[in-house]
């Protein structure tokens, strides 16, 4: 039968744009198989749970969301809501322009729609120049109406810093916060608070450690 729909704290990531305090992570899905990661996310959804995030790095999980979206339309109460990241390969080089386009446009074919509500940069060595540049060409992509809101994964305080300076518009960086990790609450959340960055924070129970027997 129908689940009961249960009050769940809501926040304004940026202004206009609410999500639950909880956000479902798409990590753990690989593990599934294809019917129970869709019978999982449906369910969330259905309690109120609505906010979704997976990565281009994911195996098949912006297909999934895709298919998600696809059985639960936008137009339905409450709209669900699907945050992405953008992670490309900077071993070799960093993406071109033309690269950034491709793959936004590809992750959009997999999520079946014509805008992503969040992308996050994911940057895996930051020492490797060019993020800065995918980053305002992403922000031109947001112009053009195909990413909602645009923010970054696991982002240094001094990159962050680097981005604000340039006078790009940052929703929110993602980084990992918990009970023993606490780095991210000093200078990185005054930082945020100053500019109006929402923290989100993974692994609050340390990917299961804190909950084993």
């Amino acid at each position: 039968g129908d689940l009961p729909m249960t009050k769940i704290e809501q926040f304004e990531l940026v202004p206009g744009y609410h999500i639950p305090r909880i956000i479902n992570g798409g990590f753990q899905l690989m593990g599934m198989s294809h019917d129970e990661a869709m019978t999982l996310t449906l369910q969330q959804a259905d309690v109120g749970l609505i906010a979704f995030e997976t990565a281009d790095t994911y195996t098949d999980g912006e297909n999934l969301l895709g298919k998600v979206q696809a059985r639960r339309p936008r137009d339905n109460p409450p709209p669900i809501r699907i945050h992405t990241r953008y992670s490309p390969d900077v071993s070799l080089a960093p993406p071109s322009s033309h690269d950034v386009v491709k793959a936004l446009d590809a992750a959009l074919k997999r999520l079946r729609s014509d805008h992503i509500d969040l992308l996050q940069l994911q940057w895996w060595r930051l020492e490797t120049e060019g993020w800065l540049d995918v980053y305002g060409w992403l922000t031109e992509q947001q112009q053009t109406g195909k990413i909602a809101n645009l923010g970054l994964s696991n982002f240094t305080l001094a990159a962050l810093q680097t981005i604000l300076k340039a006078g790009l518009p940052v929703a929110s960086n993602q980084v990992q916060v918990s009970l023993i990790d606490q780095r991210a609450l000093g200078l990185m959340r005054e930082t945020c608070q100053a500019h109006g960055v929402s923290l989100l924070g993974y692994g609050p129970l340390c990917g299961g450690f804190l909950t084993k027997p």
